[in-house]
């Protein structure tokens, strides 16, 4: 009882609520007795997991055997994945693990350590990550979930603890490589290196890291301690690049391909349920850009720019008043639906933006609003030009109320705070590495949901934009990753914050945005595991969540009862193409809008035009995409997009408010450009087009 330290005695005393939680009596703090659950002989580890409060009779009638196994239950895949892993560690002494952020390498991590050390293979974890932040969430993770005792920050452990945890940046260390060497049981030591592609980047001290592991382990030829590699993906790399743990397979390019012993992806983890499936909350802007080129102006809908207009947009939006109040406004929204669906749990959202200034002005938008509302603010910042702004990821990841983290790149690779269930997606970086690693901050599974056996859509906030919308629903896609170009290349930029964020949009100069207002023209994109998308009106599923609340169904799940009502309707027509339909399959039509109803004798508009428009703006969207890349430079897209518009009779930005009839029109002179360009110039047409022919 003595070796308990106090703060512990009192948080597990506070946590019992003054009874044994054993048999029930009551207790006091001076003499209850702080019972380990798995006894330290069986390796129960001091930690708070592992503790209950009881009396003294039920501790000392319990003796020095467990109690239980506090320790947490592998899921499925990591006992899947646990024996090819250990099997081909212990047979040429390393693996390699590819899981989607949020799988659970952390504790499948342990679980390997602890399943070598039980087969009499190791004795010793040394864990190496990417982030300094990243060092004390492994230690606190793995003394949780699998009692395993690491020094954080040290490559030298106490006696009694495992290991230690370190950062790849500490092995540019003279003193921390001699330290991991020359401990007695190096060669029965298993090395962990966790993302571990970055070891092979081409930035500056980075290759460094890759022969810092090269000399701590040696290389396939002969290792000289056990390793197990993990990344969040495959990566693709130079011959140059190599890490000397990982297998390779070279590709047609010259490049080569990292090689993995088991992979989970994120599609089978949220069929599984491991993970949360994705709703984008798609916020249209109406932007006016000036073009210094032709010192003119491009007006128009966020949706129609084309991509160096959008990217342009994408960078200045955070600086518009206006834009900003709606966006933060959509965040709180739904923030406030996730804490009410998982019944009052203190769900939080995550702002990312693209500068220290930006992420303060959103903090400051998020707490004003709160005020209008008479509610307490929510808002924290955490920025690399602070000193504390480790300490303040931390005490967001273990404050138990609702919040709201404004960041720039901090929060992103490994922060591990599954409250997260709402991602503002406020920044001009657009690589498909970066946007996964954000996503993945709302898509873990609190406890909370295993509870209550709902798992609730991970909620991103973002511009309506096509570049930002493919990179979000391709997060859902197997994927394998360019690791990060060098200094010099024209993508490379080390980050606002100097987080290694990798590469950002490459600098414009031609467009400056002047102004941008929220518009009614947003969608809520629901995102299925396989990478299909819906498109659901924010209206329609507003009024359904609503009608929801009334019969005590959470909010939330709007847009996704719209989804699948959509799919059960087409599945039923498929299978009974000449029945007429029920009363509920009626039903189901007007859930999804798939008829017109009646209110007040007045007809409103059906799901059926409504699915109609939304085809045919579907096209022109992608026509003009095709003429951004394929069509006569001297004619941007912005223009084209105006004058199919004009041919329409449609105003910039109001295709969602168009009639049919006047989308065909636009239709069918996007396809005439097009197809007079081809003529010109001999070039192939897009489908769409040679299909219409």
């Amino acid at each position: 009882m003595g070796r308990v330290p106090q703060h512990l005695r009192e948080l597990v005393f506070a946590r019992s609520q003054g009874n044994c939680q054993k048999c029930g009596v009551e207790i006091e703090l001076e003499t209850m007795h702080a019972a380990h659950i798995r006894s330290a002989a069986d390796g129960g580890a001091e930690h708070e997991s592992n503790l209950e409060a009881w009396c003294q009779r039920c501790n000392l009638t319990q003796g020095p055997r467990s109690a239980g196994d506090p320790r947490v239950t592998p899921r499925a895949w990591q006992l899947d994945a646990l024996v090819p892993i250990a099997r081909r560690i212990i047979r040429d002494g390393d693996a390699t693990l590819s899981a989607a952020p949020g799988a659970g390498k952390t504790v499948f991590a342990g679980l390997t350590y602890t399943t070598l050390r039980d087969l009499d293979v190791v004795d010793r974890l040394v864990v190496i990550v990417p982030r300094v932040a990243l060092v004390d969430q492994w230690a606190e993770a793995l003394a949780g979930a699998c009692h395993i005792q690491l020094k954080p920050g040290s490559p030298v452990a106490r006696r009694g603890q495992d290991g230690v945890v370190v950062t790849y940046q500490s092995l540019l260390s003279r003193d921390t490589i001699e330290a991991l060497l020359s401990h007695p049981y190096h060669a029965r030591t298993m090395f962990t290196f966790d993302e571990v592609h970055h070891a092979g980047e081409g930035l500056s001290g980075q290759l460094a890291w890759g022969r810092a592991i090269g000399e701590l382990v040696g290389d396939l030829d002969h290792l000289t301690a056990k390793v197990l590699n993990m990344s969040g993906t495959l990566w693709r790399s130079n011959p140059g690049e190599r890490i000397p743990t990982i297998r390779y397979s070279p590709t047609t390019d010259g490049k080569l391909v990292s090689r993995v012993d088991y992979r989970i992806d994120v599609e089978d983890l949220v069929n599984r349920k491991e993970l949360r499936p994705l709703d984008l909350y798609r916020l249209g802007a109406q932007v006016k850009l000036a073009d210094y080129r032709d010192l003119t102006y491009v007006e128009g809908n966020l949706a129609d720019l084309d991509e160096r207009e959008a990217r342009a947009t994408l960078r200045g939006l955070a600086g518009q008043d206006t834009w900003l109040e709606s966006f933060v406004a959509a965040i709180l929204d739904r923030l406030q639906d996730a804490h009410r669906a998982l019944n009052g749990y203190w769900a939080k959202a995550l702002i990312v933006a693209d500068s220290q200034e930006n992420a303060r002005r959103f903090r400051d938008e998020v707490d004003r609003q709160q005020t209008m509302r008479n509610l307490p603010r929510l808002a924290e910042i955490a920025t690399s030009d602070e000193k504390d702004a480790h300490t303040k990821l931390r005490h967001f990841r273990e404050q138990k109320r609702v919040g709201v983290l404004c960041v720039v790149d901090m929060a992103g690779e490994g922060y591990d705070c599954p409250e997260i269930a709402v991602v503002g997606y406020a920044t001009n970086k657009l690589t498909t590495l970066y946007v996964r690693q954000v996503v993945a901050r709302a898509m873990r599974v609190t406890d909370r949901e295993r509870e209550l056996d709902m798992v609730i859509p991970a909620a991103i906030v973002l511009p309506d934009s096509d570049l930002l919308v493919e990179k979000l629903v391709g997060y859902l896609g197997p994927y394998i990753q360019e690791l990060v170009p060098p200094p010099g290349h024209p993508e490379y930029d080390p980050g606002e914050d100097g987080e290694g964020g990798g590469p950002r949009m490459p600098g414009l100069t031609r467009f400056q945005l002047e102004s941008a207002a929220a518009n009614e023209q947003n969608l809520i994109d629901v995102a299925y595991p396989d990478g299909s998308v819906q498109h659901i009106p924010a209206e329609l599923a507003e009024a359904l969540a609503r009608e929801l609340e009334r019969v005590n169904v959470s909010a939330i799940l709007a847009p996704r009862m719209i989804a699948a009502a959509r799919r059960t309707i087409g599945d039923l027509i498929d299978a009974r193409p000449f029945d007429p339909p029920s009363a509920d399959e009626e039903v189901l039509r007007r859930v999804a809008g798939e008829v017109p109803s009646v209110e007040g004798g007045k007809a409103t508009a059906s799901a059926s035009m409504e699915k109609q428009a939304s085809m045919i703006e579907t096209q022109l969207a992608k026509l003009g995409r095709w003429w951004a890349v394929n069509g006569d430079p001297e004619v941007p897209v912005s223009h084209f997009n105006r004058m199919i518009n004009q041919a329409g009779g449609i105003d910039d930005g109001a295709r969602a408010r168009a009639t049919i009839e006047q989308l065909q029109r636009s239709l069918a002179e996007a396809k005439r450009i097009i197809r007079e360009h081809c003529e010109r110039f001999q070039a192939n047409p897009p489908k769409e087009v040679r299909d219409d022919s």
